[in-house]
């Protein structure tokens, strides 16, 4: 086991190398408080999904995936990204799942523990899904 490599289909972009430390540590907060703003202007009975299935199957809610844009698919900013982002996202519908760059089945979820301390959720066992990666 290697616990500071590369996720099964990151490539070389280890998340504890020194680009992914500063995105993970500066994403942990900004994803909390984010979070933590729609829940307070959300309905207590939305729920928040990282299955791409459940959320289909639901009457709605918040659907979390995490966005990869790096290399030649970067923009020109960060705000392009998110826009790189998003096309790809729905250029997988209506199944993204097939789209999933990260086979990592054993994950320490760091959107479900946003999740849970938001509010969006109360299952521990959020800490232990893996969330949908598009990669541009």
């Amino acid at each position: 086991m290697f616990l500071t490599k590369a996720r099964t289909g990151e490539g070389n972009r280890s998340w504890s190398a020194g680009a992914g430390c500063g995105a993970l540590a500066t994403g942990l907060v900004e994803v909390t408080w984010l979070l933590e703003q729609i829940r307070t202007k959300t309905p207590k009975s939305a729920a928040a999904f990282l299955n791409w299935k459940a959320f289909e199957a639901s009457d709605g809610g918040l659907f979390l995936w995490e966005a990869f844009v790096s290399g030649k698919a970067k923009g020109s900013g960060h705000a392009h990204d998110a826009e790189i982002a998003v096309q790809t996202f729905q250029a997988a519908l209506p199944n993204p799942e097939l789209a999933n760059a990260i086979s990592e089945q054993s994950v320490l979820s760091l959107i479900g523990a946003s999740m849970l301390r938001a509010g969006w959720s109360t299952n521990a066992q959020q800490l232990s899904e893996p969330c949908l990666v598009i990669k541009a």
